[in-house]
């Protein structure tokens, strides 16, 4: 499944311009590695899931994409600009969590 995907970006990386681009990503929760090298594209308009087991670094990516947590390794671009640079109204990426924060 990983190969497909790894392909599958790689093919869109040549057809399409990415929207939001994962590249080369790493995270960890201390000692315990979570992403390594995770590397993706989402172009403008797409509809995204992500699907996997339970640890399987599912949410461990969203919080990396908006920010909640910061990537130990690579970088994540929106429209081609690393997303650390980009706050208030430039940040176009929205969370809304499973439980409530209160």
């Amino acid at each position: 499944m990983y190969v497909e995907a790894k392909e599958s970006y790689r093919y869109k990386q040549e057809e399409a311009i990415m929207y939001l681009e994962l590249k080369n990503v790493s995270f960890s929760y201390g000692d315990a590695p979570v992403l390594t090298n995770i590397s993706c594209g989402i172009c403008r308009g797409e509809i995204t899931g992500l699907v996997g087991a339970n640890g399987a670094g599912k949410t461990t990516t969203i919080y990396n994409i908006v920010k909640k947590v910061q990537p130990q390794k690579g970088e994540i671009t929106i429209d081609g600009e690393n997303i650390r640079s980009l706050t208030g109204n430039r940040f176009p990426v929205t969370y809304v969590p499973e439980s409530p924060l209160y």
